[in-house]
């Protein structure tokens, strides 16, 4: 739909994806879903994979070259999958920051549904709630019932899709989101020129992202440099005036820890 709306390409079910390696992979134990879209992505991988002769290759340096050479990279990366687990690959994507999923077939997937509704501590690591600050802020509902999230604070430190489309919802019904970003490190899918809104001209490219604007739709933008000790002190100052902190921050990447929030906190 976005492609769509924003190219004004139809989208098609046949060929590959632009962004490469990408698909359902085979393992040790079953399968896993991964994607690999940014060339900073590629070089984590590389590392992850312990920087083997063929991911040198002059056919893999670009996204575009790899897209050209999907039918080269393809095997090369499947046959480094299928030398692992399940639970190895997606340890290697935590402490890598890899976009790598589980591929769940549908007897799988109901097993997991199963344990997700019987175990705490499934629950507990896929959702992290924490008790939110006093605030003398009043939620009047009753002013506008389309807008029932009116005066609550959400401060949205997240990336890609699924944790923005989060800020986004809460936007509609009413809060205010501010999404933070940084020059250094802006959302992953401002550079995803798949969705580029062709009605921008002379606009940067960062700010032409159909994707990025898909989820991001109501939010106020904060640039903040989260590197350095006087951006850092600056996010501290907002997070005790704030009601949500909406992050997709990796555990294995620990920079809950750099940033000085812990979740208990």
């Amino acid at each position: 739909i976005m492609q769509w709306l924003y190219a004004g390409e139809v989208p098609s079910r046949l060929g590959s994806s632009a962004y490469q390696p990408a698909g359902v992979f085979e393992t040790k134990d079953g399968a896993i879903y991964a994607i690999i879209v940014t060339n900073e992505q590629w070089h984590r991988l590389v590392e992850a994979m312990g920087n083997p002769e063929w991911a040198s290759w002059d056919v893999f340096a670009t996204t575009e070259s790899r897209r050209d050479n999907v039918d080269v990279i393809t095997p090369h990366f499947a046959n480094w999958v299928e030398q692992h687990t399940r639970e190895e690959l997606l340890d290697l994507s935590l402490r890598y920051r890899l976009p790598f999923a589980l591929a769940n077939r549908p007897e799988q997937a109901a097993s997991l549904q199963q344990q997700l509704s019987g175990e705490n501590d499934h629950a507990n690591w896929l959702y992290r709630t924490t008790a939110g600050p006093s605030t003398n802020v009043t939620h009047d509902s009753a002013h506008d019932p389309r807008k029932p999230l009116a005066g609550t604070l959400i401060l949205d430190l997240s990336t890609v899709w699924a944790t923005p489309y989060v800020g986004q919802l809460l936007a509609q019904l009413g809060a205010r989101v501010i999404k933070i970003e940084s020059r250094r490190h802006l959302d992953d899918v401002r550079s995803i020129p798949t969705y580029r809104d062709p009605h921008t001209d002379g606009h940067a490219d960062w700010d032409r992202s159909g994707g990025f604007r898909e989820v991001n739709r109501g939010k106020e933008s904060l640039e903040l440099d989260l590197t350095t000790a006087e951006g850092r002190s600056l996010l501290h100052k907002l997070v005790p005036q704030a009601d949500v902190l909406l992050s997709n921050l990796t555990p294995g990447a620990n920079r809950e820890h750099r940033l000085g929030i812990a979740t208990e906190q």
